[in-house]
């Protein structure tokens, strides 16, 4: 519900502070007062497009705050032509104000489509007459998770060429690297063994010679020792202090021979072997071509081999998920079927009592010979998911139904689309009727009307006002009227004046009591001074 709204430079409107009531609310005053500006106010500020030229003469901006079920609107439109939104003082998109404001607002003037009006709503008519909003909700969710696992289906389809050259390539890879085995240290170790029989024969002749040095030559180094060694021995008795030398000589003499030792046994493990030269070097050579495509080391090569492990494993599944999407599928499928198929039933069964009460409601607003009619139809498709009465039909979000409703105002005309009629008169009539029908069904909260008495008179003006008292006992309902009998049956009065001056424009705004609003009233429909609103 409304409860209040603040304007400030936007038109005529210097600074407006109005609160609405519940009830049935008519705003009267003469032609050009502001009637339609303010309603263009209230719609500015739940996100309709509106002009620059709104903005208020000199002013740089326009504001409209509007309190709606106790959230704030506010709709700021510069003189550049920009807007800004705010929804309880955080910034907000026009789409997303319109959005929220679906169901709160419904507007109509005479020439304005609004919800009832639009082909897509008849089916949520019908289905709240039918009382299916559970089971719409629930057959919504399968054709969303339907939807959802299709382009999962797509897609993994899609991917599945790719999927299978690039397992092809994982495994090539993982192939390469299995063939050679490679372990961690292992390109280190060839090195040094590559070199060690690349250079075998040198080692082998620098080992000869050194152990002929040491102790084979006449004059090698141990044999050169055994002589000082005596030598100094002979100088003992002389000296007793030789005696130490003496054991140094022999300690080098002994490191000499353990030398010797040692070259020898390298000299019996060292071999010229070409064979195995050949073979180190291939080995090696295969672990450096792994290394420089996988890392450019043994250990990120044996890493890399896990991750292509890993990823083949990731691959594999995929194609176990394909099957469980195919499953899933098929079971959603057969749940939309069976659901969709009983809540055709159900409107089916439902048709000719939504249509009894619409055609009385039009004649209680002088339109007694109105019949209305709603058509239910579906598309056939070769692919659709829905197989009844010997069809295969196409899935929509609310089962497989399309619903259209059509009247015909006038004895002997056929039945045509609601959203054909031309007559101002009669949409109003016919949107009025509906209204009755669904004011306890109907999402929307408050009803606006612009002229909703356009193309009336008389008793069928008497009819309009009752209608719509009747239905503001259920929703708010604002009415711009030209129509006395409106404003008499209205809860609130809202009376506009506008008072032009030299200076300046001044508009008022008041809620008047049953003796001012029949004063007001004489003033605008009965006295014959009066001008032609």
């Amino acid at each position: 519900m409304i409860e209040n709204i603040y304007v400030k430079d936007f038109a005529i409107f210097k600074e407006v502070n109005l609160s609405f009531h519940s009830g049935l609310t008519a705003i009267t005053g003469e032609t050009g007062s502001g009637k339609s500006i303010l309603i263009q106010a209230l719609l500015a500020s739940i996100g309709n497009k509106v002009s620059k030229e709104m903005v208020r003469g000199s002013s740089e901006k326009a504001i409209i705050d509007t309190e709606i079920k106790n959230d704030y609107f506010r709709r700021i439109i510069l003189k550049s032509g920009k807007s800004r939104c705010f929804f309880n003082e955080d910034p907000i998109s026009i789409k997303k104000i319109k959005e929220i404001n679906k169901t709160n607002i419904d507007f109509h003037g005479q020439n304005d489509q609004q919800l009832i009006f639009e082909v897509a709503s008849h089916i949520n008519y019908l289905d709240r007459f039918c009382k299916l909003e559970k089971k719409i909700k629930k057959i919504s969710n399968i054709f969303q998770r339907l939807e959802t696992l299709n382009y999962k289906l797509n897609k993994i389809k899609s991917e599945r060429k790719i999927k299978n050259e690039k397992l092809e390539l994982l495994t090539f890879q993982i192939s390469e690297i299995d063939a050679v085995k490679p372990k961690i240290g292992e390109d280190l170790k060839l090195e040094i063994e590559y070199k060690k029989n690349i250079n075998a024969q040198n080692i082998i002749t620098t080992l000869n010679d050194v152990e002929n040095n040491i102790s084979n030559y006449e004059d090698s180094i141990i044999n050169k020792l055994n002589t000082i060694s005596r030598h100094i021995e002979s100088l003992i008795k002389f000296d007793p202090s030789f005696k130490d030398m003496c054991e140094l000589i022999k300690n080098y003499t002994v490191q000499l021979q353990e030398l010797s030792y040692d070259v020898n046994i390298k000299l019996d493990n060292t071999e010229t072997d070409p064979e195995n030269l050949i073979k180190v070097e291939n080995r090696l050579q295969s672990i450096e071509t792994l290394k420089r495509k996988y890392g450019g080391s043994l250990e990120l090569v044996i890493k890399k081999r896990e991750e292509l492990n890993n990823e083949i494993k990731t691959l594999k599944e995929l194609t176990i998920s394909e099957n469980k999407v195919v499953n899933e599928i098929k079971q959603k499928r057969d749940e939309f079927s069976l659901l969709a198929i009983e809540i055709h039933k159900i409107r089916v069964s439902k048709i000719k009592s939504l249509e009894n009460k619409v055609e009385m409601a039009l004649k209680n607003l002088n339109m007694p010979n109105s019949k209305f009619k709603i058509k239910i139809d579906q598309n056939d498709s070769e692919t659709g998911i829905v197989k009844f009465n010997n069809r295969k039909l196409d899935a929509n979000i609310k089962g497989v139904d399309r619903v259209e409703f059509f009247i015909s105002a006038n004895p002997g005309e056929p039945v045509k689309p609601l959203t054909k009629i031309i007559s101002g008169g009669e949409a109003s009539r016919m949107m009025l009727a509906l209204k009755k029908v669904f004011q306890q069904t109907d999402p929307v909260n408050t009803l606006v009307f612009d002229e909703i008495d356009s193309g009336i008179s008389g008793e069928t003006a008497n009819k309009v006002a009752k209608e719509l008292a009747d239905i503001s006992k259920f929703k708010q309902v604002i009415c711009i009227t030209h129509l006395p009998q409106i404003a008499q049956k209205a809860d609130h009065h809202l009376h506009i004046t506008k008072t032009i001056n030299k200076k300046n424009t001044s508009i008022k705004m008041k809620y008047l009591n049953k003796i001012q609003s029949n004063r007001v009233l004489e003033d605008l429909f009965f006295s014959s001074k009066k001008e032609n609103i």
